[in-house]
């Protein structure tokens, strides 16, 4: 018998049905980055991957309200990413893809890893690689390769990556349930974020 394997079924015998989702044994390891336990940060990164099979460095810098589906099973993670983004199963957000794209994070350094911002659901297996920017309120379709950047209000799918529809006002809410977090949000108010983003995007383009 293995003598260290049959130490952590036992400890995993202790804790029984209640097995810590990805997210939270993250967020406790960011925790204890941030006082200064290293250490302890380490175990939790290890703990994830050991009940998850998934790779989150407690430096990754997560939203508060980001939410893994089916707990994080094989979520790979080198990002930052904005509020309300869902990361499906067994999705890679990591360095790769175009060479030599940086972005500068509050900082001040520079980051070579995707950044996601606010409210973009990413299916099960998808890969974003590399220095790009997935903009708000997208969907990133399963098993798609995403290794260029991608304006809001996308919907973008294949490997690689393209966009295979947009997002507007007239048919933004059949896509409200993917964004789980927007879910209570009255349609008006959901249509008016469109709204906002893609008034945004318009007067970007023009300046």
């Amino acid at each position: 018998m293995d003598s260290y394997i049959a130490y952590l079924c036992d400890k995993l015998g202790e804790i029984g049905s209640g097995v810590p989702d990805a997210l939270r044994i993250y967020k406790h390891g960011r925790a204890c980055l941030l006082a200064g336990d290293s250490v302890a940060a380490k175990k939790a990164e290890v703990l994830n991957y050991l009940l998850h099979s998934s790779v989150i460095p407690s430096e990754c810098r997560l939203a508060d309200d980001v939410v893994f589906g089916y707990g994080g099973i094989g979520i790979i993670l080198h990002s930052s990413v904005g509020s309300g983004v869902v990361i499906g199963s067994n999705v890679t957000l990591g360095g790769g893809g175009a060479k030599g794209r940086y972005w500068t994070d509050s900082d001040g350094r520079s980051v070579y890893a995707p950044r996601i911002h606010d409210h973009v659901y990413i299916a099960t297996g998808a890969k974003i690689l590399g220095g790009v920017e997935v903009g708000s309120l997208s969907v990133v379709g399963a098993n798609s390769v995403v290794i260029s950047d991608f304006p809001p209000l996308s919907v973008v799918a294949g490997a690689p990556a393209r966009i295979v529809r947009r997002i507007s006002v007239d048919n933004c809410l059949r896509y409200k349930s993917e964004f789980y977090t927007l879910r209570g949000v009255a349609d008006e108010q959901f249509k008016a974020m469109v709204t906002a983003l893609a008034d945004a995007e318009r007067q970007a383009s023009f300046d």
